[in-house]
């Protein structure tokens, strides 16, 4: 029996090693089937590295090991899902923000627009993922209520209410993060909660009423509401 070094996607735990799988021996019967694609990490998706077009992408993985990148192409599927290096891709913000490059990161796309993304990234289903731009020297993540028109917001969110869709959760969480990014000082980190309690309630009222000739009604989260927050906030942002 003839025996030949791999790296499949069991690798995963071994990990990465500079850059490359660790490689374990398996017989040539267990030899993995061939592509006609680069995939260094046998994940079954194409390695397809990314300059800085100005172009976007939706990252739904990202990690120095194999195992976060497997678990993307698992919960993703393999079609039109791609990964990139890294050291070898734009130097744009491929992770959380403030955190240092990941190896790779597994994504869809690139789209030419960035409201394509963002309306797969403001789903339940991508609740976990981020938009980003193949800027060189970005470190914003885009905030996509700023990318997409304010008629696509939910506008039925009220003071009061307990329960929310998991559709209402993807944007008021998205919400709060901006309204970090805004004032941290009055609305901390620890008010991103996903609901639409007092505290948000709360600061959305104050910039309200910081808009005059708008008529809303206070604390209730409907479309002229959505795009007075948007108008003021998504401004402050350079991605």
């Amino acid at each position: 029996m003839r025996a030949r070094v791999v790296a499949p996607l069991v690798a995963a735990v071994l990990g990465i090693s500079g850059g490359v799988a660790t490689a374990i021996v398996v017989s040539a019967d267990d030899e993995p089937g061939t592509t006609s694609f680069s995939d260094p990490l046998h994940l079954g998706i194409p390695l397809v590295d990314q300059g800085c077009s100005g172009e976007s992408i939706l990252v739904v993985g990202y990690g120095n090991s194999v195992a976060p990148l497997g678990t993307a192409v698992a919960d993703n599927g393999r079609e039109g899902v791609r990964y990139l290096r890294g050291d070898d891709s734009c130097a744009t913000v491929l992770g959380p923000e403030g955190a240092p490059t990941p190896a790779y990161a597994v994504y869809l796309g690139p789209y030419s627009n960035l409201q394509e993304p963002c309306e797969q990234r403001m789903t339940p289903e991508h609740r976990a993922d981020f938009v980003t731009v193949l800027r060189s020297g970005n470190q914003t993540l885009v905030k996509c209520p700023c990318a997409l028109p304010a008629s696509a917001a939910p506008d039925d969110l009220r003071p009061g209410m307990t329960e929310f869709t998991p559709e209402q959760t993807v944007w008021i969480r998205a919400l709060q993060s901006m309204l970090n990014d805004y004032d941290p000082k009055n609305f901390p980190r620890a008010n991103i909660t996903g609901k639409y309690d007092p505290a948000t309630v709360a600061r959305v009222t104050e910039i309200q009423h910081e808009q005059s000739g708008v008529p809303t009604v206070d604390g209730e989260l409907d479309e002229a509401t959505w795009r007075i927050l948007t108008d003021r906030i998504c401004r402050t942002y350079d991605y």
